[in-house]
């Protein structure tokens, strides 16, 4: 069985090609609102209710699972930046002290995926090399340093660690939009739009991000312990701006460019600027596949 354990938007498009692409029955979990999907149509699906800060809801979802071999895309997090920042110690509950009870509850894990992210590597230096996955890791924000902390939770037993750079697109849940939807909603109205010069990622897709995930866990008996899943390329938000103008047939010059300053006065705890990573390992593991 498969568990999509927080079924948010990138696990809702993991869903849809574990869907498309196997025949096993997969659990998903939510934490407030059951997802409105159209790719759950059949009887391979099971929505179940979980908040990972309750030990009985945890408890509830290893009964549930009990006698399966679960393959474990772990998704859930309390990932707004400035939310953690103002709500440190919920957040912790969440991020690092919910995956451990987790951990510790939910038995015959045959494998797992943990859904990290690239702030935990900080700042990229004007003079240094993308970050690789050996790269030392300095987390500017609070998200990073308890993505990080969780991280090492993860490999301590042997799992893997998948850090996804900026992740972007439409979502599939009618209950629930995305930045990319309001944005794309506000560009096919005739709206304009404020988009910073900065915060370059390499950034990819909520589609393309789940698609090499599947083929790499569903193609691949080992993978290594932490690999980057992001684009070969730095884009900029202005820059992404632009992308979604032209998937809404919208004019460029409704995305106004604001500089690093005026954006940042927007934010409560750190962004980096440039968070460059590399995609060789990546590249190296999908060409293994082909071969």
């Amino acid at each position: 069985m498969i568990l999509i354990f927080g079924c948010g938007i990138l696990g809702q498009y993991l869903l849809k090609e574990v869907l498309q692409n196997t025949d096993e029955q997969v659990l998903c979990t939510y934490h407030t609102q059951k997802p409105q999907l159209s790719c759950t149509a059949g009887d391979r699906v099971c929505f179940q209710k979980c908040d990972v800060t309750s030990e009985a809801d945890l408890q509830a979802l290893s009964a549930l699972c009990a006698g399966d071999r679960l393959r474990v895309f772990y998704c859930t997090a309390y990932h707004n930046i400035d939310a953690v920042y103002a709500h440190p110690q919920q957040a912790q509950k969440v991020n690092v002290e919910g995956l451990a009870r987790f951990l510790e509850i939910v038995k015959n894990i045959e494998a797992l995926y943990f859904i990290s992210t690239d702030c935990v590597y900080g700042e990229s230096r004007p003079d240094s090399k993308p970050f690789r996955e050996t790269a030392a890791c300095a987390p500017i924000n609070a998200y990073g340093r308890q993505k990080l902390a969780a991280e090492q939770l993860v490999l301590n037993r042997g799992y893997h660690v998948l850090r996804c750079s900026l992740l972007y697109g439409a979502s599939l849940d009618d209950n629930r939009k995305t930045f990319y939807d309001k944005t794309f909603a506000a560009l096919k109205a005739g709206e304009r739009v404020e988009m910073i010069d900065g915060l370059a990622r390499c950034a990819l897709t909520y589609s393309e991000a789940a698609h090499i995930i599947m083929r790499l866990v569903t193609e691949k008996k080992e993978l290594p312990p932490v690999l980057n899943i992001c684009g070969d390329s730095l884009i900029t938000k202005y820059e992404l701006g632009l992308r979604i103008a032209a998937a809404a047939g919208a004019s460029p010059a409704q995305v106004v460019k604001i500089s690093k300053e005026e954006g940042n006065k927007f934010f409560q705890d750190k962004r980096a600027d440039v968070i460059a990573l590399d995609s060789a390992l990546l590249h190296s593991v999908e060409c293994n596949l082909n071969a």
